[in-house]
C-alpha cells in the first residue's frame, strides 16, 4: 500500500543510477533510455508547478514553458521526477540545455521533458511502492506531448543499449522492477552507458618534472568564446608526450586562451591552433569531462571544435 502524507513533501531527495560495465537482459529489470539532459523534480499543485533540481535549487524560472504541467494533470496534485533534454540536430545536446539553465531563453533553446517516475500522487506517498506499480500510475495520470513525455521501459536491455548506440545516444538506465524509490545513489538502478568521442583544442598543459602530464583541452561557444572544458592525460604513451610538448612549446603564450570555466592556473598557455582526439564517459553537470582518454591527433580544424 502507499503511504499516507497529507502534506506534499517541500523537497526531494533524486534517485541516483550506479554505473554498470555493460548491458544485459533479466526478467526482474525493466530498460529505460538515459536521456542526456538536466535531472529535474517537478512539483504540481493547485494550478502550480515548482521545479527542483538535483542539488535542491529551485529552477522554476529556467523553464516557463513547464508551467504546463498544470494543465495536463487537470486538479490533480503531484511530485514528478524525470529529465530535461534538449536536442540539436536530433540527438540529446547537453551542452544547449544548459545553456537554458544559465541564460533562461526559452524561445530559442526548445526542452522536452521527459518524466520518468511518480514520487506522490494526491495527498498519497507512492515512493515504497515497487517501480511497475509507479510506472502504472503514471501512465494513466496524464497523456504525453511534444513538451512532456513519459520515459519508455523495454524489455532487452542489450537491445536497447544497441539501438541507442546506433543513434550516438548516451546509454540506458536499468532498473528492478520491484524496487522503491529511494533517494540517492542505489543499486536498484544502473546505468550503462557508451562513451563518447570528439576533438577538443589543446588550449594549454601541465607539466611536472618537466615532463608534460596531461593537456588543458577547450571548446568553442556559441558566442566564439574558448570554454575549459578540463584535462586529460590518460592514454598519452612517455613518446607521445615528449613529441607533443616539441609541437607545444613553440606556440607558447603568455596568457590563457580560456574565456570561460575555470582552469588550473599553473598551466602552460598555447595557442589554440592544435588539436586532440579524446574520448570521454560524459559531460559533468559543470560542463566538464568525465574520465577523459586521449586517443590521437584532431581531424578537425580547432575552429570546428564548438560546443
Amino acid at each position: 500500500m502507499v503511504n499516507i502524507c497529507t502534506d506534499m513533501p517541500a523537497t526531494v531527495q533524486p534517485m541516483e543510477p550506479v554505473l554498470a560495465a555493460k548491458p544485459f537482459d533479466r526478467q526482474d529489470y525493466l530498460y529505460q533510455v538515459k536521456w542526456d539532459g538536466v535531472r529535474m523534480v517537478a512539483f504540481v499543485a493547485n494550478g502550480v508547478v515548482r521545479l527542483q533540481n538535483r542539488h535542491y535549487r529551485d529552477r522554476t524560472q529556467q523553464y516557463p514553458e513547464l508551467t504546463a504541467l498544470a494543465g495536463l494533470l487537470g486538479e490533480r496534485s503531484a511530485i514528478l521526477d524525470g529529465e530535461i533534454v534538449a536536442f540539436r540536430e536530433g540527438k540529446p545536446h547537453f551542452p544547449a540545455v544548459l545553456q537554458r539553465e544559465q541564460r533562461r531563453i526559452a524561445g530559442e533553446i526548445p526542452i522536452c521533458y521527459f518524466v520518468f517516475d511518480l514520487l506522490w500522487l494526491d495527498g498519497w506517498d507512492w515512493r515504497p511502492k515497487p517501480l511497475e506499480d509507479r510506472q502504472e500510475q503514471l501512465t494513466a495520470l496524464f497523456e504525453g506531448t511534444a513538451l512532456v513525455q513519459q520515459v519508455e521501459s523495454h524489455p532487452s536491455g542489450q537491445a536497447l543499449f544497441a539501438a541507442v548506440g546506433r543513434l550516438g545516444w548516451e546509454g540506458i538506465v536499468a532498473k528492478k522492477r520491484h524496487s522503491p524509490y529511494l533517494g540517492g545513489k542505489s543499486r536498484h538502478w544502473l546505468k550503462i552507458k557508451h562513451w563518447q568521442e570528439r576533438c577538443f583544442v589543446i588550449g594549454g598543459y601541465l607539466t611536472s618534472d618537466g615532463r608534460l602530464r596531461s593537456l588543458l583541452l577547450g571548446l568553442y561557444e556559441w558566442d566564439g568564446r574558448l570554454r575549459y572544458v578540463g584535462k586529460a592525460g590518460s592514454g598519452l604513451r612517455v613518446s607521445e608526450t615528449v613529441a607533443l610538448l616539441a609541437c607545444l612549446e613553440p606556440i607558447g603564450q603568455p596568457a590563457t586562451p580560456f574565456q570561460t570555466g575555470t582552469w588550473p592556473r599553473n598551466g602552460h598557455w598555447v595557442e589554440p591552433v592544435l588539436t586532440v582526439t579524446v574520448q570521454f564517459q560524459e559531460w559533468t553537470d559543470s560542463l566538464t569531462l568525465r574520465s577523459p582518454v586521449v586517443k590521437g591527433p584532431g581531424q578537425v580544424l580547432a575552429s570546428e571544435c564548438r560546443l
